[in-house]
């Protein structure tokens, strides 16, 4: 437990940058501290007053802490996301890319339905049809 009157936390970083709320008296409290340092957020403050209220191993834990939890884990859990973000997007792409190709097809058999009616068309002598029917 973390004592703000304590003799040995005054004058050091964590008083005075106001990080009093970083303790770990209680679970909300040690979840926030260590979340701070997850994100490495005042990180040598906090660990200069749990050093100068315990010992030297504050130091050691916290170091074992950001080793862990922010280099390994935390750089883990981002590859997984971006991961999982790039196969969306390529199935995205695949789909948008199948519609495309399903529309030019079908584009392309109306083109050739009206290049068969055109070509019908200029084959039909008009002339002798006329001259038939009249």
């Amino acid at each position: 437990l973390i004592c703000y009157k304590c003799s040995d936390l005054q004058g050091s970083d964590y008083l005075e940058e106001g990080l009093e709320a970083l303790n770990f008296n209680d679970m909300p409290s040690g979840m926030l501290t260590l979340t701070q340092v997850l994100i490495v957020n005042e990180f040598d403050s906090v660990v200069s007053g749990f050093v100068a209220v315990t010992s030297k191993v504050a130091r050691i834990y916290f170091s074992i802490f950001f080793l862990l939890g922010v280099l390994l884990i935390l750089n883990i859990v981002i590859a997984v996301m971006l991961d999982s973000y790039l196969t969306a997007m390529r199935e995205v792409e695949k789909s948008a890319e199948m519609k495309l190709q399903r529309r030019l097809k079908r584009n392309k058999e109306e083109n050739d339905d009206n290049d068969l009616s055109s070509q019908i068309d200029d084959e039909f002598d008009y002339k002798s049809y006329y001259d038939i029917c009249s």
